[in-house]
């Protein structure tokens, strides 16, 4: 349990800095969890959209909304997994919403 926390802790931390590289997207400060919430209310797209995208690029992550109208416009991911594995996940989250901003302007 000693080294189960900041395992978990770096992983955020990995997940925090592959996801500051995309626009409109904020990794929100957890509070002892090991799911990440992650706001995409900037995108200016709606859940459905961005679950798409997501899956898409090769993951699925829990809709906010699940947890009532509070969760509206973002997404939780899970974080404690091997590195690797959250690493590749982050990078597909990546994907997913850079995806959807793209189709986004393109289609102004």
């Amino acid at each position: 349990m000693n080294k189960l926390v900041p395992y978990i802790e770096e992983n955020m931390n990995q997940v925090r800095i592959k996801l500051s590289e995309v626009p409109n997207i904020r990794c929100m400060k957890n509070e002892g969890t090991y799911l990440m919430w992650i706001d995409c209310r900037e995108l200016g797209s709606n859940e459905d959209k961005i679950n798409q995208s997501l899956i898409e690029s090769g993951v699925a992550l829990q809709m906010g909304s699940t947890y009532g109208p509070a969760g509206r416009g973002f997404v939780r991911m899970n974080v404690a997994a091997p590195r690797s594995v959250v690493a590749e996940g982050a990078d597909r989250v990546s994907r997913g919403f850079r995806n959807l901003l793209s189709t986004m302007s393109t289609s102004r």
